[in-house]
């Protein structure tokens, strides 16, 4: 929404948009990483220091640039949108980029190490509320009583494509960086 307001672009979201990424694609990967099952490996760990932040450095670091590669895959899926020059169009993909790309990065959350270091199929309650967010996406962008609620407009299926792809982007590339970077604990 800033990003849009500095550059004096249409605005990429309705209300009612920032109230489905509320309810559905923050807070159902949310409730199922709260119950992620438990590391066998977390006694093996050094306990935090009980005067070191929680929200330290690093952490605000890798909080920061997750953002940012969501947010810039949002805004690149909302450009492409607005070269249709139907600002409901763009608004739709953003939209869309967004709620997917949050479910998905549902999975980055799981831990320090990558999913595949610590299991793709470990938490089923994860896959359960990643499937029922995009069920409840699809609804919203193809029901017509939600279309119109929602403001939404049809998709081509090369604006889903970009959707999809933008969407998956960041968990890639996070999922990279853990298999390069974050070393298994031992």
């Amino acid at each position: 929404m800033i990003y849009a307001s500095l550059l004096a672009l249409p605005i990429p979201f309705a209300p009612v948009h920032l109230l489905f990424i509320n309810l559905v694609t923050d807070s159902l990967p949310a409730i199922a990483i709260g119950l992620e099952p438990h590391n066998k490996n977390i006694m093996n760990e050094k306990p935090r220091n009980a005067s070191s932040p929680i929200l330290n450095r690093p952490f605000a670091v890798e909080v920061i640039i997750e953002g940012v590669i969501i947010a810039f895959v949002t805004m690149l899926a909302f450009h492409i949108g607005l070269s249709t020059g139907d600002t409901v169009v763009s608004s739709t993909m953003a939209f869309a980029t967004l709620c997917l790309s949050r479910l998905l990065h549902g999975f980055n959350c799981r831990s320090r190490e990558s999913i595949f270091r610590i299991g793709v199929f470990s938490n089923r309650y994860l896959w359960i509320a990643t499937i029922l967010g995009y069920l409840l996406l699809e609804l919203v962008l193809r029901f017509n009583p939600l279309v119109r609620v929602f403001e939404v407009a049809p998709l081509t299926l090369n604006q889903y494509a970009i959707v999809y792809g933008f969407s998956f982007i960041p968990l890639i590339l996070i999922q990279i960086y853990k298999l390069i970077f974050v070393k298994a604990h031992k």
